[in-house]
């Protein structure tokens, strides 16, 4: 006998079911829901990647910025000390405004200058900036060969130096290193420079000294390059530095006739691409007083002048004096440049003397 099925009670069990079963699928999603709310999505996974990356090279760079900061401070370091010793060369001895105005001391200055060094400073007195006195500049002299050369200012002949002591001039202007920049080294040289430096000031006790920096050369001038003038010239600065006296300057001439873009001298004021015309004369001159003008100098040659005080210094000095002699005269130098020399040199008013080999056992070309 087959039972039958009570509907009653099957509604009563779909009702039990379903306050048991519906209420646990609740709680179950409900934790899921949780769970998934604590783990990103799939979406969010990937945009979280996405901004990690973002983060790193941040980072990174932040690192990198650490690590290459020293690297960057020194280079700018050093770029700054070259700039500054740049600086402080020319600001110390020449500024482009020494160009534009008219020192108002020049006639004082110029009454008392006196020149010594090569065929370039010998300009000077060629050209007439500077009496014949006072000259003491003449063709070829370097450093090397500098005790070679002799000149009577009236009392015989004497070294230049010794010349010069005699004279007692208050104020001088020393121009040399154009014939010892190809055959030779800066050591060397500032050091034979210092030397006569400190000749002069033992035999002219408050003498004003003014070193002058080498003129440069133009682009097409194959005898020597402009960066090895500077370089020369930078020695210079520093042996002056070195002297530390307050009687002793140097004066960057270079800068007085460099073009400012190139730095070359400009082809125009030369004929040889060494030499210099009339006009440059003037220009460093007129730049050279207006330096002096920022210094002490004025107060310097007043003192020198007013003690009157020279040392008979005597090193080097020739002892054949002719002092009584006729045929010696101030004007001897100004009237044999138009003769040819046994050292096989003629002297052009414009280009001076073109040697090719000197007679000291030194291979260096010309001669200035």
């Amino acid at each position: 006998m087959k039972s039958k099925i009570n509907p009653f009670m099957c509604l009563v069990i779909m009702i039990l079911l379903a306050i048991v079963i519906v209420p646990a699928l609740i709680f179950t999603n409900s934790n899921k829901s949780a769970e998934n709310a604590e783990t990103p999505a799939p979406e969010s996974k990937v945009q979280a990647a996405s901004s990690e990356p973002a983060e790193t090279p941040q980072e990174t760079q932040a690192e990198n910025t650490t690590e290459t900061q020293p690297l960057t401070e020194e280079s700018t370091e050093t770029t700054s000390t070259e700039t500054e010793a740049d600086v402080k060369r020319i600001t110390s001895s020449f500024k482009p405004e020494y160009l534009e105005k008219y020192s108002p001391n020049a006639e004082f200055y110029n009454e008392r200058i006196s020149v010594i060094g090569d065929s370039i400073a010998y300009g000077f007195s060629a050209y007439g900036y500077i009496s014949d006195y006072n000259n003491f500049a003449m063709e070829s002299v370097s450093i090397w060969n500098f005790d070679n050369f002799t000149i009577d200012k009236g009392a015989g002949e004497m070294s230049l130096t010794d010349a010069a002591v005699y004279v007692n001039p208050s104020l001088i202007y020393m121009s040399l290193g154009m014939n010892d920049i190809s055959g030779g080294d800066t050591e060397t040289f500032t050091k034979a420079y210092r030397q006569r430096v400190e000749q002069l000031l033992k035999g002219i006790p408050n003498v004003t000294i003014v070193v002058a920096g080498i003129t440069p050369v133009t682009a097409e001038c194959d005898y020597i390059d402009n960066s090895a003038i500077r370089n020369y010239n930078q020695a210079l600065y520093e042996m002056v530095e070195n002297i530390n006296s307050p009687q002793v300057y140097f004066f960057d001439a270079y800068y007085a006739l460099a073009e400012p873009d190139t730095l070359n001298l400009p082809s125009e004021i030369s004929g040889d691409g060494i030499h210099i015309d009339y006009d440059s004369y003037n220009t460093i001159l007129n730049a050279l007083y207006n330096f002096l003008d920022d210094t002490s100098a004025m107060e310097q040659i007043k003192k020198c002048e007013s003690s009157g005080k020279k040392v008979q210094y005597t090193a080097g000095t020739n002892e054949n004096k002719h002092e009584n002699d006729e045929d010696t005269n101030d004007s001897e130098d100004t009237e044999i440049y138009d003769e040819y020399y046994d050292d096989g040199g003629y002297y052009d008013d414009y280009y001076g003397y073109d040697y090719g080999y000197d007679d000291y056992g030194y291979d260096y070309g010309y001669y200035y």
